[in-house]
């Protein structure tokens, strides 16, 4: 199984659990957003289309920030050109 493949089923489960939080509970709400890394952004849009939860993520060298300045633009850039709604910065 390649890795794109399963980093989809991880996004996806990730997702699944972000919009029920506890499946047989239907009184608990759903999060405000989950955070993938940049590179996952799209992936998790698909997943969470139309349920109100948004798609959060990490940027600039998550997580040790330890890289060049041009490549956190980049980064950063490249996540919210994917459909981040935020952009988690450490």
């Amino acid at each position: 199984m390649g890795n794109s493949i399963l980093s989809w089923r991880r996004v996806r489960a990730l997702c699944v659990k972000a919009m029920r939080p506890m499946p047989g509970d239907p009184t608990i709400p759903h999060v405000a957003a989950v955070c993938v890394y940049p590179a996952m952004v799209a992936d998790a849009k698909e997943a969470l289309r139309g349920s109100g939860v948004h798609v959060a993520s990490v940027a600039t060298g998550f997580p040790s920030g330890q890289t060049f300045r041009d490549i956190k633009l980049a980064e950063t850039r490249a996540a919210v050109e994917a459909g981040a709604d935020e952009i988690d910065m450490v």
